[in-house]
């Protein structure tokens, strides 16, 4: 295997991976088998041709976080309202597209923005993640770090720039929780700080340096959020040499998600790039119709009394038969 330096696989040397069926190739049939084909390898980023109607979503590289994609994806296409656990109980391409023919049509309502002028009402799984950190007094454990290697010239100033103008863009990582009355609501800020903390590890050896690159990359994942007040995206530079360095990021949960990590990761490169070659960061990157907070509201107003109700029930008959440890 080819090695960097620090005698770890350099995966930029590695070839690009050959598409491989487990099944001999049969071309989709019918439309429902054509229509999820296209879909599926635009979620997986492949030919069309590379996918047959005995592959299956997860041997091609699927996994649980693009189930959740492609299921949105056939949603948004085409409107079908297909549950997450079909891709995972479908052995193939056939199995999949028999049960999206039988599927319901998705009636749920658009999400549109709403007014910012009052306090929001948090979405299920912020509410859920905000109890837990009141009710730990504070935790690191739904931090969402990452780290980006940077190899040649790296433009510490621009990189700033980049991330705050991502801040501003997603009003998500500059909203705090307040409790009004006794009830959790989001308060989007409209000016916010932002800095990247340095760190300059040139002067150590080898050995050394990745111990202390170790322990600051510990250190920065553990450090605790402050919900009521802190903006939800951190991000420290690590000088290692003149020509290499780490770029670390941390986010909070109740602000983002795996997906969120790469749609960050992208849209920094984006920016970067962008204003490294003198654009205008406003032209780099189109605006968002929808925030957040406008999928926090469409959930309280969507799910309420039948669909509620509907959701509740199957979790209370999932669950009847489980014995009363924690008195749910």
């Amino acid at each position: 295997w080819p090695l960097t330096a620090n005698g770890k696989i350099d995966k930029k040397r590695l070839p690009a991976p050959e598409w491989a069926s487990e099944q001999a190739y049969e071309a989709p049939e019918g439309p429902d088998e054509e229509r999820l084909v296209e879909v599926m390898a635009s979620v997986l980023g492949c030919e069309i041709s590379h996918i047959g109607r005995h592959d299956s979503f997860f041997s091609l590289g699927g996994h649980s976080l693009l189930a959740v994609k492609l299921v949105s994806a056939l949603r948004s296409e085409y409107g079908i309202e297909l549950a997450v656990r079909s891709v995972f109980d479908s052995e193939d391409v056939k199995g999949l597209a028999k049960v999206m023919g039988e599927a319901e049509t998705a009636h749920r309502p658009a999400v549109s923005r709403v007014s910012r002028e009052s306090p929001l009402a948090l979405s299920y799984s912020q509410q859920r993640l905000w109890f837990i950190d009141r009710f730990s007094g504070g935790s690191s454990q739904y931090n969402m770090p990452g780290a980006l290697k940077v190899s040649g010239y790296f433009d510490v100033a621009l990189a700033r720039q980049a991330l705050a103008q991502i801040i501003v863009r997603h009003e998500v990582l500059r909203t705090v929780y307040h409790e009004v009355s006794g009830n959790p609501v989001q308060v989007i800020q409209e000016v916010v700080e932002f800095d990247i903390d340095c760190h300059d590890l040139s002067g150590l050896v080898s050995e050394a340096q990745s111990e202390a690159l170790s322990s600051l990359m510990s250190e920065e994942a553990s450090r605790v959020f402050d919900l009521s007040s802190e903006v939800l995206l951190r991000a420290s530079y690590v000088h290692l040499s003149d020509e290499d360095g780490v770029l670390l990021f941390n986010m909070h949960h109740i602000a983002s998600d795996g997906w969120s990590m790469g749609i960050l990761v992208s849209e920094f490169s984006a920016l970067y790039e962008g204003l490294l070659a003198g654009k205008v960061s406003e032209s780099i990157l189109p605006p968002l119709a929808i925030q957040y907070a406008d999928y926090a509201h469409w959930q309280r107003t969507w799910l309420t009394e039948s669909a509620l109700a509907s959701q509740l029930s199957y979790w209370q008959t999932q669950l009847d038969d489980c014995p009363m440890v924690h008195s749910l």
